[in-house]
Formats: structure tokens, C-alpha cells, sequence
């Protein structure tokens, strides 16, 4: 038979689906970000510090207690600037013949 005239109050379920998509996307966010910032973190350590902290995984994994730039001093008395120039010169070059 059909309702005419009673109304029930409409049971509303609870909304599961944002959350699981927000623990989701916060869990995918720390896949791409922790390896990011272990990376920064280490271009900061001294070189014998690398890869102290790894096994097991420590505090000081992610965060340095003796930070120096060192390795950057390192890089830029390098020929960095020599091999930028090289990859930009055959970029350069190899671009506009494919196209």
C-alpha cells in the first residue's frame, strides 16, 4: 500500500566517504612528501651522517641536529655550472629538430 499522507523522518547515513578519502589522500601525501624531506634534510648533514639514522628509523632520520652547508660549498666548486650549460645547449639543439 502506498504512504499517503504520514511522513517519516528520512534516516540520513552517516557520511564514511569524505573521510576515508581525506585519511587517503593525507596517506599519499606522506608517501611523496616524507621521501622529499629526508632528502633536504640529508643535503644539510655531514656525509658520514647520511645514512646513520635509517636502521632503525629514528627522529633524527628526519630532522638534523648538525646542519652545515658544506655540501652545498661541495656542489658549487664544482663544474655544475659547466654541465647545466652542456644539458641546456643539447636541449636546445635536439628540441627543434624533433618538432
Amino acid at each position: 500500500m502506498p504512504r499517503t499522507g504520514t511522513t517519516s523522518p528520512t534516516r540520513r547515513r552517516p557520511r564514511v566517504a569524505p573521510a576515508i578519502t581525506a585519511v587517503l589522500a593525507a596517506v599519499i601525501g606522506l608517501v611523496f612528501f616524507v621521501p622529499l624531506w629526508w632528502t633536504v634534510v640529508n643535503s644539510f648533514r655531514p656525509g658520514s651522517e647520511t645514512f646513520r639514522y635509517l636502521d632503525p628509523l629514528q627522529w633524527q632520520t628526519f630532522v638534523t641536529l648538525t646542519p652545515t652547508i658544506e655540501n652545498y660549498r661541495a656542489l658549487l666548486d664544482s663544474d655544475l655550472a659547466r654541465a647545466v650549460g652542456n644539458s641546456l645547449l643539447v636541449s636546445l639543439v635536439t628540441v627543434p629538430s624533433v618538432s
